[in-house]
């Protein structure tokens, strides 16, 4: 159902999102031996910025997603109820 397809796109985006955070950490990691104090300080403050904003992206996309699917929801029991009422 419907449930199990939400849940599938919420683990898949989170598959998703921690591969890439893998990826950024890994690059950074590499970067950062070649850097020197300094650049290295913005590196981090830059990943830590990155994981921020990847984290608050899917939450707010797994929000909007659930609201739409409310919605969605209630509109189709709204048909349902004009439709009982006709018959």
């Amino acid at each position: 159902g419907g449930l199990w397809w939400a849940y599938r796109w919420a683990r898949n985006r989170a598959e998703a999102a921690v591969f890439g955070l893998l990826l950024i950490l890994i690059v950074a990691v590499v970067f950062a031996r070649y850097l020197p104090d300094t650049a290295r300080q913005g590196l981090a403050q830059g990943v830590g910025l990155g994981l921020l904003f990847v984290v608050g992206a899917g939450a707010v996309g797994v929000h909007r997603r659930s609201a739409a699917e409310r919605r969605a929801r209630s509109e189709e029991r709204k048909n349902e109820e004009t439709r009982q009422d006709r018959n």
